[in-house]
């Protein structure tokens, strides 16, 4: 996966082009703040979800404003001054005592506190101002766990789940493995336009116990629990309609849309949530002009 994570950034980095400290025209509306939380680890993985998440939250229209100087900012008054939030995950996983578990043998515990103690906060408090939010991968894990949800700690335990869940099927990071179906009525129904998509998987953890406020929005596998039901692999959530969230803009990915640049899943899923972002800073009288904003909770991205 390496080689082709390298490539990718490479790619990404090639077509960006559209600045980060744009200002809109005289008479347009400001372009949206998306707060986003990252993973500050330097491997060709990371880094080209990084890149992958910046272009493509420009390329809806959005201003990146990247927070991971986490141990320097305060999360209640980041939510303040962004319109949308982004959380994505990296190569480590959620301690397991959070939702009440003991660590399985292949669980390898997140050691950056700092960002876990941040995560935590910015994320409950998007919750509570219902700024939307985006939860992509380990994002999602964490927003579950903090709404009371549990995760499968190693999906190859689970009976029934295909080969490809966390290597891709050896394929390149653009490539989709894996068939997720789309729940009917779903706000990923209504975002993608379909019944199913094939999507990418690096990931050895899933969903289990869905968050309260959350609800089930595309599928994978079937697999059966110990007890000897049957289930289905979660690889999307969003917001319960009948939950303490409805109506707000809440979508979880287990799969990454960010190194999927030329699948339409890309520009359909950061192009809503940038529209979403868009409709809460008008329906919030949050006109601030972009150099106000990115001069009060941006720094400069020192990610090699």
């Amino acid at each position: 996966m390496q080689k082709w994570c390298i490539c990718l950034a490479a790619l990404i980095v090639a077509s960006i082009a559209c600045p980060v400290l744009a200002t809109p025209e005289s008479g347009e509306k400001p372009r949206p703040i998306i707060g986003i939380s990252i993973d500050n680890g330097a491997f060709a993985g990371v880094e080209a979800t990084k890149l992958g998440v910046i272009e493509q939250v420009q390329l809806a229209g959005g201003i990146p404003v990247i927070l991971n100087d986490r141990g320097d900012r305060s999360a209640e008054k980041d939510i303040g001054e962004i319109d949308g939030l982004i959380v994505q995950g990296d190569a480590l996983d959620i301690d397991p005592a959070e939702y009440g578990q003991k660590k399985h043998p292949e669980t390898k515990i997140e050691t950056d506190t700092t960002r876990t103690k941040y995560e935590n906060k910015i994320i409950a408090e998007a919750l509570q101002s219902k700024v939307p939010v985006l939860l992509i991968c380990g994002g999602m894990q964490r927003a579950n766990v903090i709404l009371g949800g549990t995760l499968h700690q190693n999906i190859p335990d689970l009976h029934g789940v295909k080969p490809g869940h966390g290597d891709n099927k050896g394929n390149p990071p653009d490539a989709g493995s894996v068939t997720a179906d789309i729940l009917p009525g779903s706000q990923m129904e209504k975002i993608v336009g379909k019944d199913a998509l094939m999507v990418n998987s690096f990931h050895h953890q899933a969903l289990d116990k869905i968050g309260n406020g959350l609800r089930v929005a595309a599928t994978s596998d079937v697999y059966e629990r110990p007890d000897g039901k049957t289930d289905l692999l979660v690889e999307a959530v969003d917001a319960d309609p009948k939950g303490k969230f409805a109506g707000q803009y809440i979508i979880g990915l287990q799969f990454h849309p960010e190194l999927m640049p030329n699948d339409p899943i890309s520009s359909q899923v950061f192009g809503s949530f940038a529209n979403a972002a868009q409709k809460f800073a008008t329906d919030t009288g949050r006109t601030h002009k972009d150099e106000d904003i990115i001069r009060k909770v941006a720094h400069k991205w020192t990610g090699s």
